[in-house]
């Protein structure tokens, strides 16, 4: 089966979704701003710089591939609000990346985050919000081409407490990705869930879910198999039932397990449906009070790209180990390790075939505090990929220096 990429898209209708996923990030900030009469109000204010090479770009095989030294700068900030009985913050980063060899590629993107949080009383809950425009990796577009992603999404949990220490959970979450490219259509997700927990003093709490979601393409992609024209249109449904626990033996160990059984009905053209479990758990250990190490391995099914429902299937492990080598310094490293499995690739212009891709990452940071409320942080990274496809690997290397004011008080960073 030969699959090639047609120019051109369907553009669908939005939605009543997708109307709601634009009201709700302001209708967040709205929240936020009822919580101005804070008690307690801390704010920092970050700035950073960032050079990286890439030795394939475009992800293209021999002779085709090209480098690239990709420079970025970014400011921006994060307010703390706390009115005692509920906590709040709002953030936003602007940022500049400019390109040395291809520079049509040069573009400005954006973040805006916020929270909301009920940490205590009969009824409590967690309401996030972001927004962010960024340029598409290209091993999403499998093309040279300049696409612009914008994500929006509204996250909620709320907790209502019946009996004793149980509490019946509710949640919901709002997910509207939009491209400014032809090539790729964008979606909309959206999703509820259901379930009971049981909250005792200690701190530790197991919960019962079932959640359902959505996900319906904005257009469709014309995209020719076997010579005959076809429209992809990403749009499946998914039901899964889990647990989460969240269980600290001691003030030395700490466990975080997420597991669940999915299942996954794809109504796409390529129908590739997917059953089965998935989940991660994450273990933390603090043998000193500076020294933390955090352990942690799952699976989980995602769409590669964040374009079209790919079911890639990744496994994944990484550790993390973090310490406070003096009042002053701080270290961390993280290696990490997933292997990728596509169940199908309807983006590569080679025939339609299941692939594997190993990823491998290793990242390290040292933080050191000028003043009580100004630390400086270095930051480098090594990331490379292999497959089974010859397209795909590429070996990326990247070093970030930035820098961070704290303001309030209780934002020292020393403390």
């Amino acid at each position: 089966m030969v699959v090639t990429l047609v120019r051109g898209r369907t553009v669908g209708a939005s939605g009543r979704r997708a109307r709601i996923v634009r009201r709700a990030l302001p209708a967040c900030l709205i929240a936020i701003g009822w919580c101005a009469q804070a008690t307690a109000a801390d704010w920092v204010i970050n700035g950073h710089g960032e050079a990286r090479d890439d030795d394939n770009l475009f992800r293209k095989p021999s002779p085709q591939r090209q480098s690239e030294q990709i420079y970025s700068a970014g400011i921006g900030g994060l307010l703390y609000l706390n009115t005692g009985s509920m906590t709040a913050n709002i953030g936003g980063e602007i940022n500049r990346s400019l390109f040395a060899k291809n520079d049509y590629l040069n573009n400005t993107g954006y973040i805006l985050t916020a929270r909301i949080s009920r940490p205590k009383g009969r009824l409590t809950f967690d309401v996030t919000a972001s927004r962010e425009k960024r340029l598409s990796d290209f091993s999403e577009i499998f093309s040279n081409i300049r696409n612009m992603q914008t994500f929006t999404q509204v996250d909620g949990q709320v907790r209502l407490k019946l009996v004793g220490d149980i509490r019946a959970v509710v949640g919901g979450s709002l997910t509207r990705n939009q491209n400014s490219s032809i090539f790729a259509s964008g979606y909309n997700n959206s999703g509820a869930s259901l379930g009971l927990g049981y909250f005792p003093p200690t701190g530790n709490y197991i919960t019962l879910l079932y959640q359902q979601s959505r996900s319906r393409g904005l257009g469709g992609q014309p995209i020719d198999v076997d010579g005959v024209t076809e429209i992809y249109r990403q749009r499946f449904n998914e039901r899964r039932i889990g647990a989460t626990i969240h269980y600290q033996p001691s003030a030395l160990l700490l466990a975080d397990v997420r597991i669940g059984y999915l299942r996954r009905n794809d109504k796409s053209i390529f129908d590739k449906n997917f059953s089965g479990v998935v989940g991660d758990v994450s273990l933390t250990w603090r043998p000193r009070r500076t020294i933390e190490v955090i352990a942690r391995a799952g699976r989980q099914l995602q769409s590669d790209g964040y374009i079209y429902s790919d079911s890639v299937r990744q496994d994944f492990v990484s550790l993390l180990a973090r310490s406070s080598v003096t009042n002053r310094l701080k270290a961390d490293l993280l290696a990490s390790y997933a292997k990728q499995h596509f169940v199908y690739d309807i983006l590569s212009p080679v025939p339609i075939e299941p692939r594997t891709d190993k990823l491998r990452q290793l990242k390290g940071g040292l933080s050191y505090a000028l003043t009580n409320r100004m630390t400086l942080r270095l930051e480098g990274r090594r990331s490379w990929r292999r497959s089974t496809n010859e397209l795909y690997p590429y070996t990326e290397n990247a070093g970030t220096l930035g820098i961070k004011f704290a303001f309030g008080p209780g934002a020292k960073i020393v403390r």
